[in-house]
């Protein structure tokens, strides 16, 4: 990635460097080889930011191998012993009260197609059933994950099933133990969140253990896209370690709400690397306590109206938003969600998505 180009010979155990050469520009920009080189005729190729580089000897000849005859195959036998199962379709997502027929295809060492074959069914997840026949049966009525599996003497072959409730959702963890998780919601991971009990009550901690930004920030999509029209809400808090403080924010038709807790900001972005749309205000709020945070889009004369609205939860919530915004090009569709950048702990409950 830094135009570093090293020639090693394999010496069995270990390599031996032959050559290296520092790939430069007349610009003084970097130098970056990315691609796979090409071999052919006694010749490499490969391709730099800006150049293509051949290496081989000037006298280098066209050469010309023929490829070994393959082994002859042997007749095909659609009844012969399956070596691999496969379920179709391979992952759904469904909603309660929806049926889905699962089917298997087996094949053999070859990869051919073989007759049908009769398997047992089975279901790993709570919200669901399967029939013998492989009709999958979602019911509900909170969402959950599981898996379908099919077994045919020795071999087996799984399907992954997602239930998603309708709106209005609502999340308050209370079902939930220390060391439990939401396996259903995308994003949710040991690795960057847990169940947490706060005072008398269940939540879901967002992880700050200093291991970087790819373990402190978080996106979790509770939904699949849904229709711009709904509202996320969630209660939120975050503590203050030393001068560290975590933000959190909310997921919503693909715009995203960051509340930082280190400066006085809070925004609405869309695209973050942008970003495409950006409205923020001045915006404060305290570690240690608990904050009701609303956030509302809607698509009107063909541009997107972002609502928020952030008070503290053991007061009555305002008559007026807290930040507002127009979207000039709106994104009509998006999954909803919850977001954070932990450098200190921050925690969610209450967590709702509703028209």
């Amino acid at each position: 990635v830094n135009g570093v180009f090293a020639i090693l010979k394999d010496k069995g155990t270990e390599a031996e460097r032959i050559d290296t050469l520092t790939l430069g520009s007349e610009a003084g920009g970097p130098i970056e080889i990315f691609g796979s080189p090409a071999i052919s005729n006694g010749r490499v190729v490969f391709f730099t930011t800006n150049e293509m580089i051949c290496l081989g000897r000037k006298d280098a000849k066209e050469q010309s191998a023929k490829p070994a005859p393959l082994a002859k195959e042997a007749p095909f036998d659609a009844s012969a012993q399956a070596d691999l199962i496969q379920v179709r379709p391979c992952e759904v997502l469904v909603k309660p009260g929806e049926t889905v027929h699962f089917k298997t295809l087996a094949f053999d060492s070859m990869g051919r197609t073989l007759k049908a074959i009769k398997v047992k069914w089975t279901f790993s997840g709570p919200n669901g059933s399967v029939d013998s026949d492989g009709n999958f049966k979602a019911t509900g009525p909170s969402g959950s994950i599981g898996a379908v599996t099919a077994k045919f003497g020795e071999l087996s072959a799984q399907a992954r099933v997602r239930i998603i409730p309708e709106l209005p959702l609502s999340e308050n963890f209370e079902s939930y133990k220390e060391g439990d998780m939401l396996s259903w919601w995308i994003g949710v991971s040991k690795a960057k969140h847990k169940i947490q009990t706060v005072g008398d009550t269940q939540t879901l901690m967002k992880l700050a253990d200093n291991r970087g930004p790819i373990f402190n920030r978080s996106r979790v999509y509770i939904t699949p896209p849904l229709k711009t029209g709904y509202t996320v809400q969630a209660d939120v808090m975050g503590i203050k370690i030393k001068r560290r403080r975590g933000d959190v924010g909310l997921i919503n038709a693909r715009y995203r709400l960051e509340m930082y807790g280190s400066i006085k900001r809070m925004r609405v972005v869309s695209w973050v690397p942008g970003p495409r749309f950006e409205k923020r205000i001045e915006f404060s709020w305290d570690p240690d306590r608990w904050y009701t945070v609303k956030f509302h889009v809607e698509v009107k004369d063909s541009k997107a109206i972002v609502r928020v609205k952030v008070w503290p939860r053991d007061e009555t919530e305002p008559k007026n938003w807290t930040l507002e915004g127009v979207d000039p090009q709106p994104n009509l569709e998006g999954a909803a969600g919850i977001y954070a950048f932990s450098r200190a702990p921050v925690y969610y409950d209450n967590v709702r998505v509703y028209r």
